[in-house]
């Protein structure tokens, strides 16, 4: 519970329990199978602005997944198809306090969130000391009943183009719209060679690309907060003596210096911010050990 200046004290108490069950079969020595089922659960938090207690948020994901080895050892492949349910969820929300200008964040009821997809990530190893690592991801992530406050957006108390007044409020209705911050697909794939170089040690260099086919940089549906298709690119060179005591690397991330937008804020008065990724950054790490 707590108080705020001369307002009632409000209180409240949760209580829950979480459980996970699963069950693995193998269908072989280098192949099994698995399925889970398991519940989160968040307790209830508080919005001291405007005085309210929020409903707890809960989560149900169901699993159904594949680890294995295969032609002997020369392909590592794992497998998972999932399905989440996330129920009670809260979003933050910009309420300008009357005509000071100052908008304060606050927490809202949101809504639920339906997300099912399915991971493949592995190793190949085609011939000695080089390695090929993948990973994929395709998923389906939407909006199930979910309402996201216009707030800052709201200009001389008109609701802003494809939002609508519910209970005196700006909101955009998301219902079956895609969640924020959630590419339908994404792929990665990474290169490596071990070179020895007998009484000079080893030298292995790293190549690894990551496409990302976008997504929504804010919970509102605004055109500006669009992260387009990219491709990341990092590479390092990395050297290791015979013994193992010495190492040195090289890397470089964001080889291609990609613009990458991670979120938007949009504050008070309309105006808005971005976060982006880090640009791109190279560096030598040495190392030695006792």
């Amino acid at each position: 519970n707590y108080t705020y200046g001369t307002r009632d004290v409000q209180s409240g108490t949760d209580s829950n329990v979480d459980y996970r069950v699963g069950l693995s079969y193998d269908l072989g020595e280098d192949t099994m199978v698995y399925t889970s089922y398991a519940t989160a659960y968040i307790a209830g938090g508080t919005d001291p602005v405007n005085q309210n207690l929020l409903n707890p948020q809960t989560n149900d994901t169901f699993e159904l997944g594949l680890r294995s080895t295969l032609f002997d050892g020369s392909l590592v492949l794992n497998a998972t198809l999932y399905n989440a349910e996330y129920d009670g969820l809260n979003t933050t929300q910009f309420q300008e306090q009357g005509t000071t200008g100052v908008a304060v964040a606050v927490q809202v009821p949101g809504g639920s969130i339906s997300s099912r997809g399915l991971e493949l990530e592995g190793y190949w190893y085609p011939m000695e000391n080089l390695t090929i690592d993948f990973g994929a991801t395709f998923e389906d992530s939407e909006y199930d009943e979910f309402v996201v406050g216009a707030g800052n957006l709201v200009w001389n108390g008109e609701c802003p183009i494809g939002s609508e007044e519910i209970a005196g409020e700006c909101v955009y209705v998301m219902d079956g719209q895609r969640t924020a911050y959630s590419p339908e697909f994404t792929l990665s794939t990474g290169v490596s060679y071990e070179v020895n170089m007998g009484s000079m040690g080893t030298l292995t260099p790293y190549i690894l690309a990551y496409f990302n086919d976008g997504y929504a940089t804010n919970r509102a549906p605004v055109f500006f907060g669009i992260q387009d298709s990219f491709v990341k690119v990092n590479a390092s060179l990395a050297w290791t003596s015979p013994s193992g005591q010495y190492s040195a690397k090289l890397w470089v991330n964001n080889a291609t210096d990609e613009l990458i937008q991670t979120y938007t804020e949009i504050f008070s008065r309309a105006r808005v911010g971005y976060d982006y990724q880090n640009p791109r950054m190279w560096g030598l790490r040495v190392g030695y050990n006792f």
